[in-house]
């Protein structure tokens, strides 16, 4: 089974991804803010379950909680 994390970098993704990585069935494919959006639609494509744990909670501006926050959920 494969599993896409997305914000993998991050405290949760992180420990989620830890604690998976132990179950020998599982192949975990991790996605994070260092990552391109090619990645994320080949992910998607090949992943059987989804944990969309990536967001923003003290952005910059107001953009950067769209683009992460709204814009990253409609893509998935």
């Amino acid at each position: 089974m494969k599993i896409l994390v997305t914000g993998s970098g991050g405290f949760i993704g992180k420990n989620l991804t830890t604690h998976l990585s132990r179950v020998s069935e599982m192949e975990i494919l991790c996605y994070g803010s260092e990552s391109g959006d090619g990645e994320l639609e080949l992910a998607v494509k090949e992943a059987d379950w989804i944990c969309h744990l990536a967001g923003v909670n003290r952005p910059d501006d107001e953009g950067e909680f769209k683009k992460v926050n709204t814009d990253l959920t409609r893509t998935i």
